[in-house]
């Protein structure tokens, strides 16, 4: 199997992703992705500007925090606006093809570009969108794709994104159950130039370690990199 390049960018408000990153990065290396790491958004721009990669991995925090519920203290500390040079970088690998995974939290990121929306298939809609308490929830795949074949469901401790806004290009082929009410989990869109895979799971180190998450982020990651069926259905337990 081919080495693949990956970029996560992770860091942000209100979870330890120095704590669960690492183990996303081990997950990844099983199925022969080589990742670099960065905890916030302008640590990105000169490796988005001078490496190449098959996929972008988004599991991170960063907004603008406009609304209300947050302090200004806790602006001055977490708040991030993306640059121009920044975006203009991302693009340019959208536009190549580079696949895209998003996780959890990346609906909610960088709030002040309109293409970032776009691109994931859907997002954090602050009038809407909410999730309870981190708990237990049931999970279990609602369509036929590679991505999720063979999955049977299964529980997991997380937060359960819900009322997102979604693109109707994308499909949802995951979704989870807290016995209130039933969210879609994870997306897939192919109609961007490169795939990209949504999955709101992935709150802390618990989630990410699940057995059947770590599946399901091998398998989309490889997925959004044009791996064949073959390969992304050869991930097992």
């Amino acid at each position: 199997m081919s080495i693949k390049n990956n970029l996560i960018l992770s860091g942000g408000w209100a979870h330890n992703f120095e704590k669960s990153v690492p183990h996303v990065v081990e997950t990844l290396d099983e199925v022969g992705f080589a990742s670099d790491v960065v905890f916030d958004i302008s640590d990105s721009i000169k490796l988005l500007e001078t490496k190449t990669y098959d996929l972008i991995t988004v599991l991170a925090c960063w907004f603008q925090m406009q609304d209300p519920r947050y302090s200004q203290q806790n602006r001055e500390i977490w708040s991030r606006a993306t640059s121009q040079r920044w975006r203009e970088t991302m693009l340019r690998h959208k536009n190549s093809g580079t696949g895209l995974l998003a996780m959890h939290t990346a609906t909610i990121c960088f709030d002040d570009w309109s293409e970032w929306p776009k691109w994931v298939g859907g997002s954090w809609d602050w009038q809407k969108s909410s999730h309870p308490p981190l708990g237990a929830l049931s999970v279990a795949p609602c369509a036929d794709h590679v991505i999720v074949a063979g999955v049977e469901s299964f529980s997991i401790r997380d937060e359960m994104y819900s009322n997102l806004l979604r693109d109707d290009s994308s499909q949802v082929i995951l979704q989870s159950t807290d016995g209130k009410s039933t969210q879609p989990t994870l997306w897939v869109n192919e109609s961007k130039p490169g795939r990209v895979v949504y999955n709101a799971l992935g709150h802390d180190l618990v989630s990410v370690a699940h057995l059947t998450h770590r599946q399901l982020i091998k398998r989309s990651a490889l997925w959004a990199c044009r791996a064949s069926d073959a390969q992304v259905e050869a991930v097992t337990l």
